[in-house]
């Protein structure tokens, strides 16, 4: 099995992703290609870390010395919110992309997972989504941390903390909100690409695909590491946050003289939206 495809059930707790559910809670009552070169070192010994890290937590429903052993996973700064974060399971996952930032000390990581969310008046409900987590080096090791500014980031706009210092305003008409019951089908189709096929010619060797936001909040564009790795083609991201009513471009390139097919796999977070842009050259 490959690195990073870990095939288990475990608990998450990413806090940004339970308060994102928290809300919708209450909005809510029912709602590869070629093998491409071997990562970096560090983006390996990064897999395992995320890997063990889920495993563990995995074990730890039945195990407290498996959730202790987890939580020399967390960095300092982050075990509180890790203590008193409430955790949503989530099942069958596969890490969808890596990103090392900052000159490889932190890091950005999908996952495509199915998550169970007790829902309002619907019992438990399975949904397949896009899940983020942040992990950073601390002593030479990587550490899963909370980053502050994505934790108040939802698909409705920011939701502030009493930690952030910002006044959040009047608070949303819950009975309206509970009237109006979207479903996922609704949320998702707010989020649009103006087509899911390209063909690239030597007049156009480089085209875009677009992906609009028509939320009110933003939502996190990615795509899998062999969407990266497309023999011939240059895939790049425009903006990888999408602010409500904004739109990112997906740039496609074919290098010169060179046969391109393959499939760009697009992944929304929080939403769960799956976007597949076959790519192939004339």
């Amino acid at each position: 099995m490959p690195v990073g495809a870990y095939r288990v059930k475990f608990l998450h707790y990413d806090e940004g992703m339970v308060r994102w559910f928290l809300f919708i809670l209450v909005a809510v009552s029912a709602w590869s290609q070629t093998t491409g070169p071997a990562p970096s070192e560090a983006e390996s010994r990064l897999r395992e870390r995320v890997g063990k890290f889920y495993s563990l937590l995995q074990e730890g429903r039945t195990s407290v010395k498996s959730l202790r052993q987890a939580e020399e996973l967390v960095a300092e700064d982050s075990k509180d919110q890790y203590y008193v974060a409430r955790k949503p399971i989530i099942g069958e996952f596969h890490i969808s992309s890596v990103e090392l930032i900052e000159g490889g000390q932190k890091a950005k990581v999908v996952l495509t997972a199915k998550v169970t969310v007790m829902m309002v008046g619907a019992g438990p409900q399975e949904f397949q989504v896009s899940v983020k987590s942040t992990w950073k080096m601390e002593n030479g090791e990587w550490m899963f941390y909370m980053d502050p500014v994505s934790l108040e980031q939802t698909p409705f706009g920011k939701m502030y903390t009493e930690k952030s210092g910002a006044a959040p305003g009047p608070p949303p008409d819950l009975a309206a909100l509970m009237a109006n019951k979207p479903s996922v089908a609704s949320l998702q189709s707010k989020v649009k690409i103006d087509r899911t096929s390209v063909v690239l010619t030597p007049d156009a060797p480089v085209q875009f695909v677009t992906i609009s936001n028509e939320l009110s909040g933003s939502i996190d564009i990615s795509m899998d590491d062999l969407s990266k790795r497309i023999p011939g083609l240059t895939v790049s991201l425009g903006a990888s946050r999408v602010e409500g009513g904004k739109s990112t471009q997906v740039k496609l390139e074919a290098k010169p003289g060179v046969t391109v097919s393959g499939t760009v796999h697009l992944f929304v977070a929080p939403l769960g939206n799956e976007f597949d842009v076959q790519v192939k050259t004339q």
